[in-house]
Formats: structure tokens, C-alpha cells, sequence
């Protein structure tokens, strides 16, 4: 089998991102320390980057505590995203549209496919952990 070359790799990420219609940051997890106990919080990165969102009728996912959690969608990211499994999006813009904040929770390892990322993710409710 033939691999691709550096060229058409760059054009499938090109056009990848191009489908990316929406517009997000990653709140990237990072645990505060209150009171002698750990305590979940997020601090945003400054960069949006474009990212797919597909909303599906929720599906479910087992953990490997067995907690079975309903899969929301999933969200296509550029290559070379740095995300872990315990962050979150922002989403602030849909199909060129600003909205309310929609956050999102990424589930399960981030996949690297040829042209980017692919994550599950549910939705993350204010005020509310995943």
C-alpha cells in the first residue's frame, strides 16, 4: 500500500479544517488545590481554533469504573491539538453563527486519523463536572 506524501497529507488537513465550520477554545484541565483537597477546575487557552461539532441522539459509553455515560457527539479538532480526555471546548461559534456558550466535554482518548482529531464529548451544563 502506498503512503501519502507530504502534499496530499497537507491538502486533507487543509480541507479537513475548511469543513470545520464552528469556532472554539480549549478549557485544558488543570486541578486546584482547596482546603487540602483537590478540586476540579479548567483554565481556557487564549487561541481559538475551528472545530466540527456533530450532535448525534445519544449513545452510550462504558468506563472502565463501569459508570455508563451518554455520548452527546462527537468534534473533529485540526491535527496537532493538544487535548486529554479530562478537557473541555468552549464552543462559542455554529456554522459562522455566534451562540451561547456550549461546553463540551471531551470522553474517552482523543483519535488521530490522516487529517485530524476525532473525540467523543458530552454536553457540559453550567456550573455542572462531567
Amino acid at each position: 500500500m502506498r503512503k501519502f506524501t507530504t502534499t496530499e497529507l497537507d491538502r486533507m488537513r487543509d480541507t479537513q479544517e475548511d469543513a470545520m465550520q464552528d469556532m472554539g477554545v480549549v478549557q485544558v484541565y488543570t486541578p486546584v488545590i482547596r482546603y487540602g483537597e483537590e478540586q476540579e477546575a479548567w483554565v481556557e487557552r487564549s487561541t481559538p481554533i475551528p472545530v466540527g461539532i456533530n450532535m448525534t441522539e445519544g449513545s452510550e459509553n462504558r468506563r472502565e469504573d463501569m459508570v455508563v455515560e451518554v455520548i452527546d457527539g462527537e468534534v473533529r479538532l485540526p491535527i496537532g491539538t493538544e487535548i486529554d480526555e479530562r478537557d473541555r471546548i468552549r464552543v462559542y461559534q455554529r456554522f459562522g453563527q455566534d451562540i451561547s456558550d456550549l461546553v463540551i466535554s471531551i470522553v474517552g482518548t482523543p483519535q488521530e486519523g490522516a487529517s485530524g482529531l476525532l473525540c467523543d464529548f458530552v454536553v457540559v451544563n453550567p456550573g455542572e463536572s462531567p
